[in-house]
Parts: structure tokens; sequence; C-alpha cells
């Protein structure tokens, strides 16, 4: 017991590491704040994560007292060490009525993928094959367990890239993967590899899952191609939502008088080798809202990437000068038919990268460039 938590630490020379309280987080930086009801805090080396839930009624309560959130996941990750799959290293967790915290060391050196996804593409630099594999093998791994993490996704893995090395981080929720398997392995690999369908030729992300399925890596592109299809298509509310959000200037930035969109990594477009194009405001406005739609669907794609607040006219990223193989025309055409837009709207080039992508026709046939 120290100030009222009752503390289980891994073993005793984790608990010989805090001579004093450990839930005094004076000094703590804080990291994050998620939901209202957990918050992530950084001191000397060690992150701790306090659980601080607002339910009412007094059968939440006494759940929430017998089975604590911190409890959950300190007992997720050594599930995790058990299985041999590389998790952050738990230090301890504490109980204090409804309150959790738990403690975990900090891994040095680390990023989340999301970060490095995000730092390379801020660059306009490629990611390197030699990471997307590894990548790919991580994944492999943790499938081959049988465990199931339905908040699988780039933030909650760390790279530490000296040691090419990945870390699970967060895995609350961890579960046995025994019903609806198949749909689940789709869901993660969605989640983690969905940042980069949209700038990965075919050619790789067929390598990269064949470290997954090393029968059928072209069958389970496939899948994963309409599952991720389905999976927008299906979310008509949400993305209702997300287009309101983006008209009220979510997932943009305004950089004198420009508003430009974010990427999939959640970085800002660049300007850089884009053409300015002039449409008609209702068309205009139709076209940026479409290639925001677009988006969501991760299409290899010439991107809209910003609008002039004062003129309403369009930057849209310029095309490369190779020839788009067959291979590639079908493989584009055969995601766009997924989604249900209509393929004679779009035709086929390379961007700036050499990428084969699509071209949206609808209004930019009308348009010239200026």
């Amino acid at each position: 017991m120290s100030g009222n938590w009752q503390w289980h630490f891994i073993n005793a020379a984790a608990a010989a590491e805090f001579s004093g309280d450990p839930a005094d987080l004076s000094g703590a930086r804080k990291v994050r704040e998620m939901n209202g009801e957990r918050s992530v805090y950084y001191r000397d080396g060690f992150f701790f994560k306090s659980y601080h839930p607002r339910r009412n009624g007094l059968f939440a309560r006494l759940k929430e007292h017998l089975s604590p959130l911190a409890g959950q996941e300190f007992a997720a990750i050594k599930c995790l060490l058990r299985m041999n799959i590389p998790v952050v290293e738990p230090i301890a967790y504490g109980v204090r009525g409804t309150e959790s915290m738990l403690i975990t060391r900090e891994e040095k050196d680390s990023c989340s993928v999301m970060e490095y996804l995000r730092e390379r593409l801020g660059r306009d630099e490629e990611i390197p094959e030699r990471f997307l594999i590894n990548w790919s093998r991580f994944l492999a791994r943790f499938i081959a367990s049988g465990l199931y993490f339905p908040d699988f996704n780039c933030g909650n893995l760390l790279y530490i890239e000296k040691e090419e090395r990945f870390v699970l981080v967060d895995p609350f929720g961890l579960k046995r993967n025994r019903v609806h398997r198949s749909e689940r392995i789709l869901r993660m690999l969605k989640r983690e590899f969905g940042a980069v369908f949209e700038c990965t030729p075919k050619s790789l992300l067929v390598r990269m899952l064949s470290e997954i399925d090393a029968t059928d890596p072209e069958g389970l592109y496939r899948r994963l191609m309409e599952y991720n299809a389905e999976y927008v298509r299906k979310s008509k509310l949400r993305n209702h939502k997300r287009l309101i959000r983006f008209r009220s200037g979510a997932s943009t930035d305004v950089v004198d008088g420009v508003r430009i969109k974010h990427s999939s990594c959640e970085l800002p477009f660049s300007l850089e080798h884009t053409d300015l194009i002039a449409l008609p405001s209702d068309a205009a406005n139709e076209l940026w809202e479409r290639d925001y739609l677009l988006g969501l669907y991760h299409l290899p794609l010439l991107r809209v990437v910003a609008r002039d607040e004062a003129t309403g006219k369009l930057y849209r990223q310029q095309s490369g000068d190779r020839e788009v193989t067959e291979e590639e025309r079908r493989d584009l055409y055969e995601r766009l038919a997924l989604t249900g837009f209509r393929r004679e709207e779009f035709d086929c080039c390379v961007n700036r990268a050499g990428l084969a992508v699509l071209r949206d026709l609808k209004f930019v046939s009308a348009a010239g460039n200026v």
C-alpha cells in the first residue's frame, strides 16, 4: 500500500526502483489525454497511464473495482511476454477505488510507426523497403500467435530504427482470435497498412503480405482491398460526420490563405509540383469534397491537395512522364470498381514519384490550368 493505492509489481527488482509513492506524478510531464478517462505521463524513464473512469452506476463502479483497467492491460502485456511477442516492459499496476494506473518502462530511441511514416513522407522520402518487410514480419508473428487486438494501429506499434525492432504498446483489449478470425485479421491489416496503401506499389504490397500468407499473397491482397473498400462503403454515417468536420476545416491547415489537406498520415500535403486549376465555384467545391471522399479509400490518386481561400482555385499534384503499364492500369481500375465510383470518370497516369495512380477527370476535363 502507498498513498491509499494498492500496488502489484512485476517483481521485487521493479519495486525497488520506486522509493516513494509511484502514483505521485509531481514533476511528471503529461504526454496525452485520451477520451477524458485516460491520461499518460512521463517521468525518469517511465510512462504512467492513469485510468480515471467517469462511469456512474453501482454495477459499473463495482466492475471497475474488481477488474481495474490498468490490471487488464498489465495482464495483456504479461500474456504477450509469455508468447514472445515484443511488447513494452511492464513495471506495475496500482488500484485506488475505481481508479487504476499502469507503469511501463520507456523504450529508448523509439517512435511510433505512424510518427516514422509522417517524418519520411513529410520530407517526400520513400519508405524503406526493408522497414516495410520487417513491419510485415512483426504482424505475421502477432497473427500467428492467435491473438486479436481491436485497436491495433500504427500509433500502437513502436519502432526502434537503429535496431530495426518493433515493440507493441497499449495492448488493452487483447483477446484470443477464436471467432471471425479471417475478418479480424483483415481489420488489423487495414488499420496497420492503410497509411501506405496509396503510396506503395502493388508489387511491394504483395511482397509485404507474402510474409503473412506465403501460399497466396495475391489472394490476401485482393481480400484486403475488398475489405478496405467495403469498410468505407458501409461507414456512411461516419463518412458523413467526417465530411462535415472536413467542411468546417478539420484535416486541413491554412497557410498564407491556402487551405492544405492532410495526407493519410495526417501531414499536410506539399504544394510543390502542383498545378493550379480554375473551376466554377460549385464545381470546385464538389471536386474538393469528392477528392476527400476518394481519399478515405486510400486509393493511389493524383490528389487535389489544396484550395485558395480567396479565389477557390484548386492545387492538384502534377503527373510524371512514365507510361502506366497494363498490369498497373488493371489493378487501379479493379480497386476503383470496389468503391462504387464510375470508371469513365478516371484515367491512369503516374505521379512525380513514378507511382501509378488514378486521375479524376470529372471536372478537370472542362477546366484549364492557370
